[in-house]
């Protein structure tokens, strides 16, 4: 399976059910939002969550109380992360404990265009090549030809990438052939 390297602060929180999926059971739930699934991991590993937001009532008097963008941390091993909710802080300490700052997305998952802040931190890899393709500069300026490395696990993680390139605002396939090969610009 292709997988594509991001910075966890690159990754939305939306995106840490897939995460969990990986790093637990490998089947996604609602690990950041049912705390029936979450809960017994978070107990079992020893996870600490403090709340840091400001207090409800002065969000109800206030009605716009940002003193900063998270409500909640939270501790797994060295690892601290914050998030607004307890459950995606916690799913976010997990990870980095288990994984480092960096962790792997797999492309062959649909929404995976979705799961990032900013789109190059997809696109950049993407333009350095894989185990499942090269890539060379096109013809004119911005454009990279896409050509799927041999062998039958290297043409489906090909077609997996050209997918995501599909998905991706930042980049067009400006010429697709039969062959394994893409032609792509990059605005």
């Amino acid at each position: 399976m292709l997988q594509i390297p991001v910075s966890i602060g690159d990754i939305k929180d939306e995106a840490f059910d897939v995460i969990a999926a990986a790093l637990f059971e490998g089947v996604e739930r609602n690990y950041t939002t049912d705390w029936a699934v979450t809960g017994p991991i978070i107990e079992a590993l020893g996870v600490t969550l403090n709340y840091q937001g400001p207090s409800e009532v002065a969000k109800l008097v206030s009605g716009n109380i940002d003193e900063h963008d998270f409500d909640w941390m939270a501790q797994y091993g060295d690892a601290y992360e914050s998030a607004k909710t307890p459950l995606i802080a916690a799913i976010k300490a997990i990870a980095i404990g288990r994984l480092g700052e960096e962790m792997s997305l797999p492309i062959s998952h649909n929404k995976v265009a979705g799961f990032v802040k900013d789109e190059f931190s997809i696109i950049g890899p993407l333009l350095e090549g894989s185990n499942c393709h090269s890539v060379e500069p096109g013809e004119r300026i911005n454009t990279y030809i896409f050509t799927a490395k041999e062998g039958d696990e290297a043409q489906g993680m090909f077609i997996d990438l050209t997918n995501l390139v599909e998905q991706l605002k930042d980049l067009t396939i400006l010429e697709m052939d039969g062959t394994g090969r893409l032609l792509v610009e990059h605005f």
